[in-house]
């Protein structure tokens, strides 16, 4: 597998021991099918269950798996921050982690973001986000122009300008 992924899934983490082991076996199923690198970044958001353990355990067995800890729990937002900063993929997915999100709709989700149709393969002036929406992408990072910042958005929050993109 490349250095340098592709595809960046981010899925931040409370307590959820009880979906893990399904989720990181769909996940890795949909992604190795893709046929491009990518990684799994888990971030462990304060779990006071098994969590981190069960995590801990996949960064062993999976080379493509990553793991951010948090002491305790600082809330979803921060999360993603921390997993945007962290991430180094041209295309970055955020899922849940309770399998709300079906990681088999990712292959759909990079057909549609890399496919004829879609704006991103063109110019980039679009990132298409799970849950329907999308976002712009600018640069106008005066520390890197080359490095776009963008809004990001999910069902739960927007996020404007707090973070230039990983890679």
């Amino acid at each position: 597998m490349d250095n340098k992924p592709y595809i960046s899934v981010l899925i931040p983490l409370l307590n959820e021991q009880d979906s893990l082991t399904e989720l990181q076996q769909r996940l890795h199923d949909a992604l190795e099918g893709i046929g491009k690198p990518y990684e799994i970044l888990y971030i462990n958001d304060g779990s006071t269950d098994n969590t981190q353990r069960i995590l801990e355990d996949f960064h062993e067995r999976f080379p493509t798996v990553k793991v951010i800890e948090f002491n305790r729990n600082y809330g979803q937002h921060m999360a993603l921050f921390a997993g945007f900063q962290s991430c180094r993929g041209d295309v970055i997915i955020t899922i849940d982690g309770d399998l709300q999100n079906p990681p088999e709709e990712i292959p759909k989700l990079v057909g549609k973001m890399t496919g004829s149709s879609s704006s991103w393969s063109m110019d980039r002036s679009r990132v298409w986000c799970p849950y329907g929406h999308n976002a712009s992408v600018h640069s106008n990072s005066t520390s890197h122009p080359d490095k776009p910042s963008f809004t990001f958005m999910t069902r739960f929050a927007a996020y404007g300008n707090l973070f230039s993109h990983c890679g």
